[in-house]
């Protein structure tokens, strides 16, 4: 049984494509911006349409803190749930790369089916500071050009749920995949009332998967590598060539890095143009393995 991969793209064709066809046989469902031009979308579909493994799937605005980065992720939930039959289905990015072949990741997964891997934090938590967080779903928020905008009035909570944090870039079993989809549907209220909290991605997914019926099979793990030399920083360490020892071991033993997981499946963020070096020798691990 092969799993399922939703990629989140608005860059590099080139990338993007080569990390598709590194998770063949498995089940890839790409989303390209909407806001990506004519001209770079012609050749995302130029790279991927031919590949026979992966699906294009319809295009959402997803602007960072946007709640359409969510609607991304949803649409390529629900198009993989009526498409193809997987075990677990993946979020990654376009700059993410596997540090282990696809076999392997079958293994992997079939080793933990019903299983979700989802770092995850209830709120208020330390990890974000000052209120714990909870100015973010206190208030009304909606990004505008890249800043924050809110209305400083309280709103009315939604009953019986515990806001939970963590990363929309998660494994969610299959039940896990259907019971998301299904509570956008079933709980419109709800839904809508995370639209305009402050980094929906950041909450959304983590909340429903920690309110469901199943959120006693998810792991608190991450499965991607992710290094933040600066804690401040707005985007991860770029990973170069002289990572590749430590991110092959990431694959084969786990690594705290990005937040502890028993095996690290993807690194992010590698950049082809500026580290190819780093893919192949990826590449070649896995083929060693």
């Amino acid at each position: 049984m092969t799993a399922a991969f939703v990629i989140l793209a608005h860059r590099k064709p080139e990338q993007v494509a080569r990390l598709a066809n590194r998770l063949a046989p498995h089940h890839v469902f790409v989303h390209i911006d909407i806001n990506v031009d004519d001209s770079l979308y012609s050749e995302f579909c130029r790279l991927l349409e031919n590949l026979p493994h992966v699906t294009l799937i319809k295009r959402h605005r997803s602007a960072w803190a946007s709640w359409g980065i969510v609607a991304a992720v949803l649409e390529g939930i629900k198009t993989a749930l009526d498409q193809a039959p997987w075990t677990h289905v993946m979020v990654i990015s376009g700059q993410d790369y596997p540090l282990m072949s696809s076999s392997q990741m079958e293994d992997f997964f079939n080793q933990h089916i019903g299983q979700s891997f989802l770092a995850h934090w209830y709120l208020p938590s330390k990890l974000w500071g000052g209120d714990g967080g909870m100015y973010r779903v206190k208030y009304w928020h909606t990004p505008f050009k890249g800043r924050r905008v809110f209305i400083p009035i309280p709103r009315r909570q939604p009953k019986g749920i515990k806001h939970v944090g963590g990363s929309m870039f998660s494994c969610l079993s299959r039940e896990m995949a259907n019971e998301v989809i299904s509570f956008t549907q079933r709980e419109p209220e709800i839904t809508n009332f995370y639209k305009h909290v402050w980094i929906p991605d950041e909450l959304f997914i983590s909340t429903v998967v920690m309110n469901s019926a199943y959120k006693d099979s998810v792991i608190g793990e991450s499965l991607s590598y992710i290094r933040w030399s600066n804690p401040g920083s707005p985007h991860p360490d770029e990973l170069k060539i002289e990572d590749a020892p430590e991110l092959i071991r990431a694959g084969k033993d786990g690594s705290k890095v990005g937040g502890y997981g028993r095996k690290k499946l993807f690194a992010r963020k590698v950049y082809i143009e500026n580290h190819s070096q780093l893919l192949d020798a990826l590449d070649q691990a896995a083929k060693n393995e």
